[in-house]
């Protein structure tokens, strides 16, 4: 899992709230510190907090966790054929 990515969604959705790093840290019962390192990659919520986070900003945790870059947009040739193979 790559914790930046995690960060950069959390980092997204409260800017969107307009909330800084120590209120949203507030409403969540952790420091500034803890959201400032999770926005920058270096750690990662716990599960029970990432359910806090995505009550807070109205999405799941999935949502939370997942990374848009990493799915191609288009599927091309190579997912296409990977995709018959697994339904085989």
């Amino acid at each position: 899992m790559n914790t930046y990515v995690t960060g950069t969604t959390i980092r997204k959705l409260r800017e969107e709230r307009g909330l800084t790093q120590a209120e949203l840290a507030e409403r969540i019962n952790y420091s500034d510190k803890a959201v400032s390192k999770w926005e920058r990659g270096e750690s990662m919520p716990d599960v029970v907090t990432l359910v806090q986070l995505a009550e807070l900003f109205g999405t799941t945790v999935q949502d939370l966790l997942v990374d848009p870059n990493a799915l191609p947009s288009e599927t091309g040739t190579v997912q296409k054929t990977m995709g018959k193979v697994v339904e085989k």
